[in-house]
C-alpha cells in the first residue's frame, strides 16, 4: 500500500509541475466562470428559477468542465505519454503491474478534480456570495457519477492510439461538442430541437443536471440521468 501511495504522490507532483497541465486542466475553467460572471454579473436566471442568479450556477459549470478537461485531456494524454515512452511496458515486469501506475494517476486526477471544484466554489462564494451546495455527500456522488463517462472516454482515447499528439488531437473532437452541449457553457434550451436532441444523447448535460439537483436544496436529482451515466 505504501508504494501505491508513494506513486499517487509522484503522479500529482509530476502533474502540477508540467505548466501545460496545470494552466489547460485547473485554471482554464476557473478563467472562464471568471469571464461568465464578469459579462452576466448578477442577472437572474428568469422566472423558472427567480432567487437564482447566473453566477450562482458557476461553481456547477466550472465542475463539469474540470471533469471533461481531467477526464478527456488529462487521463488520455498522461496515459498515452505513458505509452509512447514505454513506461507502462516497463512496470508489466514491475509487482503490481500496468494497473498500479495507472491507477494511481487515475485517482490523482479525481483528487485534483475535487480541489478545483473546491477552488472554484471558494472563489465564487467570496467574491459574487455564492451559496454552499446544500447535499455535499450527493454532490460528490454527482460529480464521481458525471466525470465517470470522460475519465472511461479519456482512458479508452489513450488505449486506442497510444500517442501523446493523437490523444491531444482526438480528445480535442470529443471535448468541444461535449463542453458547448452540456449546458454547462450555454443553456441547452437555446439550442434548435434537433441540437438539443443531441445534446440529450452525450454525458455533459446529464452530468450538469445531476450537479444543478443535488447542489440546490430545493432542486431534484435527476435519477434517470444517474443511471444513464
Amino acid at each position: 500500500m505504501i508504494p501505491w501511495i508513494l506513486q499517487c504522490r509522484i503522479q500529482f507532483l509530476g502533474l502540477m509541475r508540467e505548466p501545460a497541465a496545470v494552466v489547460f486542466n485547473m485554471l482554464v475553467p476557473l478563467a472562464i466562470i471568471f469571464f461568465q460572471a464578469a459579462a452576466f454579473g448578477d442577472m437572474e436566471i428568469g422566472e423558472e428559477l427567480p432567487d437564482y442568479r447566473i453566477v450562482d450556477f458557476l461553481p456547477l459549470s466550472a465542475a463539469v468542465m474540470y471533469a471533461m478537461t481531467l477526464g478527456l485531456f488529462g487521463l488520455s494524454v498522461g496515459l498515452a505519454t505513458m505509452i509512447e515512452s514505454r513506461t507502462l511496458a516497463g512496470y508489466r515486469l514491475r509487482k503490481g503491474g500496468v494497473s498500479f501506475v495507472t491507477s494511481a494517476y487515475m485517482v490523482v486526477l479525481i483528487l485534483v478534480l475535487g480541489m478545483g471544484i473546491v477552488v472554484s466554489t471558494v472563489v465564487s462564494n467570496i467574491i459574487w456570495d455564492v451559496a454552499w451546495p446544500g447535499n455535499v455527500l450527493l454532490c460528490v456522488l454527482a460529480v464521481v457519477v458525471g466525470a465517470g463517462p470522460f475519465y472511461a472516454c479519456g482512458f479508452l482515447i489513450a488505449v486506442i492510439v497510444g500517442a501523446t499528439r493523437s490523444a491531444q488531437a482526438l480528445s480535442s473532437v470529443v471535448f468541444f461538442p461535449s463542453l458547448f452541449l452540456s449546458g454547462a457553457v450555454f443553456p441547452v434550451e437555446l439550442f434548435p430541437d434537433r441540437l438539443q436532441m443531441v445534446a440529450k444523447l452525450l454525458p455533459g448535460s446529464h452530468a450538469y443536471d445531476l450537479l444543478v439537483g443535488a447542489w440546490f436544496p430545493d432542486g431534484s436529482v435527476s435519477w434517470k440521468g444517474m443511471v444513464y451515466l
